[in-house]
């Protein structure tokens, strides 16, 4: 791949580990363009970024997201479309025929990408392959739930497709009348499709999450970590994380993606269980996840080995380093100072020269994250401080990077 004649699109840039992907494409001169839903987001400041396109993408509406990337392919000759989002991922999934003639676009076929993301059928599927995974019960709508009074509790309620989607009930009732209702209620598309939220035995012990790049099955870079903050600090996204190695987790990890022949970019995520050691399978994120910086930081540059596997039809593979790395995200850490009341803990950290997002070469997105964090939290879209709730389920907290 010669990058100076590359031209790579990054579909659903809003996320705030878009940054990342530009910044990894960018600096090695690749032409890089990105689709945002709204307004300006962090990445769409980047001094590595060519250009950006607006549109409101919508994983729930595909067709629409995938016409538009169409167009933009046919009029940009793009070597190469990924995405950062979520959405994104979907979009080009389920377009991934249509858009394939204009562009290579690493992501698995729909069928497999459909398996992915429901956390139904990814227990299934570890269960038919022996990984373990807690054991889950797949009520058949809230009438049903009364066959499920008797089962073990504390117990996890999940929808089976989406992010955030999930909720801690310790007892029948608090299920029943509580938990399950508001679980429906965020996902009404779901239930519409009769799609209805599972229940799993709650795994205490720590999570841990195996990030991969697999070309159809075969693992060609991989990458894990453990979170040391997080906003909120009783489970959230990363304010810091340092990077460890387990051949165990390994194993696992790609044996699940092995199986599903998977391709592209994706988590797959565990809690070890305190009661055997065991690795136990939560769910498959097929996407780019937000603690993305910190495997870049090791060398394991996977948004700049996605592109090449996708121009070139492979990467070389790259393994993670064993020596630990500990590596700090600016804006959530200052976030999590002020939850713990240590204001400025996070200062510590930066004149001890631990590794951050920050880059004095490309600063502006930093500044804009710190902005649009302070918008989060004022206007109530983000969750600093922890409620007694989130403390008392504290441990429910999966590694979502």
């Amino acid at each position: 791949m010669n990058d100076k004649q590359t031209r790579v699109l990054v579909v659903d840039a809003g996320v705030r580990h878009a940054i990342d992907v530009v910044r990894s494409l960018g600096k090695r001169g690749i032409h890089v363009s990105i689709i945002v839903k709204e307004g300006r987001p962090p990445a769409s400041y980047s001094r590595y970024l060519a250009e950006t396109h607006v549109f409101p993408l919508d994983g729930n509406d595909m067709e629409s997201g995938i016409a538009f990337i169409e167009s933009l392919a046919q009029a940009n000759h793009y070597d190469a479309i990924i995405a950062a989002g979520l959405d994104g991922f979907r979009i080009l999934s389920c377009g991934l025929e249509r858009l394939s003639a204009y562009a290579a676009v690493p992501v698995s076929s729909w069928p497999l990408f459909a398996v992915a993301e429901d956390k139904a059928d990814t227990t299934l599927l570890g269960e038919r392959i022996g990984v373990p995974a807690p054991k889950t019960y797949y009520p058949n709508g809230p009438a049903d739930l009364e066959n499920y009074r008797d089962i073990p509790y504390p117990v996890v309620v999940k929808a089976r497709r989406g992010q955030g989607h999930y909720a801690y009930a310790g007892s029948f009732q608090e299920l029943r009348d509580v938990v399950y209702p508001q679980i429906c209620a965020e996902v009404e598309d779901q239930l519409a499709e009769g799609v209805y939220p599972i229940l799993q035995e709650f795994i205490k012990g720590k999570g841990h999450g195996f990030y991969a790049l697999m070309n159809h099955g075969e693992l060609v870079a991989y990458f894990m970590h453990e979170r040391i903050h997080e906003v909120p600090p009783t489970g959230g996204p990363s304010a810091m994380a340092k990077s460890f190695y387990d051949p165990e987790l390994i194993a696992v990890g790609s044996k699940v993606l092995r199986e599903l022949k998977w391709h592209g970019v994706a988590m797959v995520e565990f809690k070890k269980d305190v009661k055997d050691g065991l690795y136990k399978l939560i769910e498959i994120n097929p996407k780019f996840w937000g603690s993305l910086g910190l495997s870049i930081a090791t060398g394991v540059d996977f948004p700049y080995l996605l592109t090449q596997m996708a121009v070139d039809g492979r990467a070389d593979p790259v393994e993670m380093p064993m020596t630990p790395v500990t590596y700090q995200w600016l804006s959530m850490d200052i976030a999590h100072s002020i939850a713990i009341k240590k204001p400025f803990q996070w200062l510590g950290f930066v004149l001890r020269g631990t590794p951050n997002d920050f880059r004095l070469s490309d600063p502006i997105p930093n500044v804009a994250l710190l902005a649009q964090g302070a918008r989060d939290v004022l206007g109530g879209k983000r969750k600093v401080h922890s409620t007694g709730a989130d403390i008392a389920s504290g441990e429910l907290a999966q590694s979502r990077g």
